[in-house]
């Protein structure tokens, strides 16, 4: 007797010209789940933001539904995100296709879940496709997330401390030269976990500046805190 075969979930082909969506999954480091199912390519690449934001804490990925009142209807609303911040802030968000921007059924839905959330000491975000499919914003977010677990070691980041203690800032191909030690996925690593500063809205070329985050260069002591990985990492 053969073996049955798991299910498989049917995705549908994804075309960013006809903007048809379909189900994605993806690893997310702060996630509650070993595997997230997400609703769009839109919704992986939000979540992929999240994952590098270093203000958030936990991601829950299609959280629980929220049940509430419209025009005097019960309504059940099952959100994109749950997101809870460091300082304890907790945001719901959705992503929605661009072309929604302009529907008026749809912004009064999401005006209505907005004034629920904050009723109930919630946040609440409504996010539009283009803002995150925006290249090469894309594509960047991407390499990022895909090098977020490249190997590194605390001279890697020694090193990047000390080149920058002589130059405000330097193009990557700059520091490829003087630091042959740090490859190129080093630093994309190094910047996915907040150590570097690159600019997402332009290309990761040779000619791309990068340098220290603002709030390094404001902390005169340069305290750092051990991570998870078992180096430095600014607090």
């Amino acid at each position: 007797m053969s073996a049955i075969k798991p299910r498989v979930p049917y995705e549908r082909k994804f075309s960013l010209v006809h903007g048809t969506a379909r189900r994605s999954r993806a690893s997310l480091q702060k996630s509650t789940r070993i595997i997230d199912h997400f609703q769009s390519m839109s919704a992986r690449q939000f979540g992929w933001e999240l994952d590098l934001d270093l203000t958030v804490k936990v991601i829950e990925v299609e959280p629980p539904r929220i049940i509430y009142d419209r025009n005097g209807q019960p309504q059940t609303y099952f959100p994109d995100f749950r997101i809870t911040y460091n300082n304890g802030d907790v945001e719901i968000a959705e992503v929605k296709s661009a072309k929604r921007r302009g529907d008026p059924e749809t912004m009064a839905k999401y005006r209505r879940i907005g004034e629920v959330c904050r009723e109930r000491g919630l946040k609440f975000r409504l996010v539009f496709s283009d803002r995150i499919l925006r290249e090469p914003k894309r594509r960047n977010v991407a390499l990022l997330h895909y090098y977020l677990d490249w190997p590194l070691l605390e001279s890697d980041l020694q090193a990047a401390t000390d080149y920058f203690d002589v130059n405000s800032e330097a193009s990557i191909g700059d520091m490829l030269t003087a630091l042959p030690d740090l490859s190129r996925p080093k630093i994309l690593a190094l910047v996915g976990r907040g150590y570097l500063w690159l600019n997402r809205f332009k290309k990761f070329d040779d000619n791309a500046l990068i340098r220290l985050p603002r709030n390094y260069e404001e902390n005169e002591t340069k305290v750092l805190a051990v991570d998870a990985l078992g180096f430095g990492r600014q607090s």
